[in-house]
């Protein structure tokens, strides 16, 4: 048997952990960090408890029309926004700073990777959670495809910007944090990024 399919203690070596070898390893790190985090739980849970009284908002109101498809919508997207233009940058600006603070920046820079690999492997990070709610909210955007709020085209197109609002706001989010601040400026600086992520999800 040859050696690339045999690990060092002998055992034979999963075509995942071949695959997953390939990836950015930022990109592995990042999303098991987010998934694995209490925040991550919280808000697929209360995404999800909002798509529940959305549907039966617009099942109670008795009208099962275009209008209500449209409202479902909007209401989906409105919900679906503070995530991905608050809750994900965050997450990417914190463990940015942490990274910075403890020195893991320089470890990482006197390995094989790049800063162009770091930055990439974050967004791409932000991309897969991306996903992930987007999926959280899909059976409402269905719904309201279904009821003939929307089109296609439309979810299209507003999931497409919805992507590069989220890249966009997480790249700023990175780029604020790799920006030197003094440490008892530290706390004011985390306050004023989290108000501009509040107010361009808002």
């Amino acid at each position: 048997m040859s050696s690339s399919t045999v690990d060092v203690g002998g055992a034979p070596e999963s075509r995942w952990s071949r695959w997953s070898d390939r990836l950015n390893p930022i990109l592995v790190r990042e999303v098991t960090q987010a998934v694995k985090g209490r925040a991550f739980v919280f808000t697929v849970f209360a995404a999800l408890g909002i798509s529940v009284v959305i549907a039966l908002t617009v099942v109670g109101n008795g009208g099962v029309g275009p209008s209500s498809g449209r409202n479902a919508f909007n209401s989906g997207f409105a919900t679906l926004a503070p995530l991905l233009l608050f809750v994900v940058p965050m997450g990417a600006y914190h463990s940015m700073r942490l990274e910075l603070s403890k020195g893991i920046v320089e470890q990482l820079f006197l390995s094989r990777l790049r800063p162009w690999s770091i930055v990439t492997g974050k967004l791409l990070a932000a991309s897969v959670q991306f996903v992930l709610y987007v999926s959280v909210m899909a059976p409402l955007l269905a719904t309201s495809y279904l009821l003939r709020g929307v089109d296609l085209p439309t979810i299209a197109l507003s999931l497409g910007f919805a992507a590069l609002a989220n890249l966009g706001a997480t790249a700023a989010a990175i780029s604020g944090a790799a920006q030197g601040v003094v440490p008892a400026m530290q706390g004011l600086a985390n306050v004023a990024f989290a108000f501009g992520l509040g107010v361009a999800s808002f």
